[in-house]
């Protein structure tokens, strides 16, 4: 008899894998839909093993307390199912209805397998949810690898440069910080009240005119560290996206030639789906275990009416730990005697808003949204949150530079400006001239590189050409200047030559 007992105290294969399902949906559903841009697959892993654990955890309890083998794993399974995708009943209805929901959806289950155990109702149900569970990656995954397409990156070659000087090099990338000019005539912001005003002060290089050559992360990222245009004309797919994201992760010019010249290599994860490293960096400081990833996958679980789980709150976390770590570890690398290199890519002040000039968390709707513009929320209050991550920035800078040893090399940029007049969500060729000076005027400012660089305007492609032409000592090899604003849309010469007249 306890033989027996025991026997039906284990979950069968079957039950087992029907509680994997909703444990690993979560995960699925995030990989069907995104093959690429998943620096830790690992994680995913993690988190689908705990949720399994937490199902039969459930499982079990509830055999402790007598409950019939069946209806236990009827109960763990339709709970697991609410925690993964309660997410739009919480944030339709609110979290207490939609955990009542969620309550109730697994008490029904539990009664009609409890109270009617030769009924095959319950059964019926499970059946269905199971198999809509599993379909939907599937389905999704068909999709997603039908337009994963052909990478149309034009990949760059080597530049073979041996390094006369080798002094530590930090990069450091501001996501969405605009340059002087539209800092200026974009946002109102007086020179006098920019961080670069500051920072030219305190001897730092800053061109009077800089320019990034794409207008989103996912291409200017790659035109600076590979100086040159990652594409010309381009197809948005998985496969050049992912291309894209290599180069990021360390298969760029930039890279391959600071290890050729004995560089320790780092970087730095935001948290962002494109940013992870690859065999290039030699030191990876990993992002918060709460990347995109699972911010996704929180949004869409029971807890998807919180506020720590709203659309891009990972970035302002990631931002606050990248900052926290290159403030602490600054000076142990600026003096440990070898030559290093560290790339960062800070998610900020890119909307949404949810860090203020001190740098901490702020939870509030009207600064959601990863557009500048947000609907119900003033152009005033926008700007004054932009302002905030600004301020915070600025700060951050203002804490970190000094930390440097004198001859090393700071490079502080931005991959693209702000977004204020919508133009990111009309065709490229419809952007006014002010969209284009918006979007596209960066910022740049250079310590420990007086005889690499002037005020001259300058492009981004062409920032590294010129470091590395000044630590070699030969004459930099820079690309033309472009401006691309879609696979089919080139900034012409005209506005160029006006741009550069700002």
């Amino acid at each position: 008899m306890s033989s027996t007992k025991r026997q039906t105290a284990r979950p069968t294969k079957g039950e087992l894998v029907l509680l994997a399902v909703p444990a690993l949906w979560a995960p699925a559903r995030l990989v069907s839909d995104n093959f690429v841009g998943i620096p830790h697959f690992e994680r995913l892993f993690a988190l689908a093993g705990i949720l399994f654990l937490i199902g039969i955890s459930c499982r079990w309890l509830l055999m402790k307390a007598g409950v019939a083998a069946r209806t236990c794993t009827y109960t763990a399974f339709f709970l697991l199912v609410g925690l993964v995708a309660a997410g739009p009943f919480v944030r339709q209805f609110g979290s207490v209805i939609g955990i009542g929901v969620v309550v109730l959806a697994v008490g029904v289950i539990a009664a009609l397998s409890h109270l009617r155990p030769e009924s095959t109702v319950a059964d019926a149900i499970v059946v269905a949810t199971a198999v809509a569970l599993i379909s939907g990656p599937i389905v999704a995954s068909l999709e997603t690898a039908s337009a994963y397409g052909e990478s149309t990156v034009d990949m760059s070659v080597s530049t073979n440069l041996e390094l006369s000087s080798k002094p530590d090099i930090w990069l450091v990338v501001f996501d969405g910080y605009s340059g002087r000019i539209s800092m200026e005539k974009d946002l109102g912001v007086p020179w006098e009240e920019q961080l670069l005003a500051s920072l030219q002060e305190a001897g730092f290089v800053v061109p009077n005119s800089v320019w990034a050559s794409y207008p989103n992360t996912k291409l200017s990222v790659p035109s600076l560290l590979n100086m040159d245009y990652p594409a010309s004309q381009w197809v948005d797919n998985g496969a050049t996206t992912q291309d894209l994201y290599d180069v990021i992760a360390g298969e760029s010019v930039v890279v391959q030639t600071l290890l050729a010249n004995g560089y320790e290599t780092h970087m730095v994860e935001s948290g962002w789906s494109g940013s992870s490293c690859g065999d290039g960096f030699q030191v990876c400081v990993a992002s918060p275990i709460y990347d995109a990833g699972m911010n996704y996958i929180a949004f869409n679980s029971i807890l998807g009416d919180t506020g720590l789980v709203r659309p891009g709150f990972a970035f302002a976390h990631g931002a606050q730990s990248m900052m926290d770590w290159m403030v602490g570890n600054a000076e142990r690398i600026s003096h440990d005697g070898r030559p290093s290199f560290v790339f960062a890519h800070l998610v900020t002040p890119h909307p949404p808003f949810f860090l203020d000039e001190g740098c901490e968390t702020v939870v509030d709707e009207q600064r959601d949204g990863f557009f500048f513009p947000h609907p119900g929320v003033s152009d005033e209050d926008r700007n004054a949150f932009f302002r905030d991550q600004l301020e915070c920035v600025d700060n951050f800078v203002s804490e970190f530079w000094p930390l440097l040893a004198e001859d090393d090399v700071l490079i502080l940029t931005s991959d693209h400006g702000m977004g204020r007049y919508g133009q990111m969500g009309a065709d490229p060729s419809e952007w006014t001239y002010e969209d284009v000076r918006e979007r596209l005027n960066v910022l740049l400012a250079l310590r420990g590189t007086d005889q690499c660089f002037d005020e001259s305007p300058i492009f981004l492609p062409q920032v590294m050409a010129r470091l590395f032409g000044c630590l070699s000592g030969d004459t930099p090899d820079l690309v033309t200047p472009r401006i691309f604003l879609g696979p089919d849309t080139e900034v012409g010469t005209r506005t160029l030559e006006r741009l550069l007249r700002e």
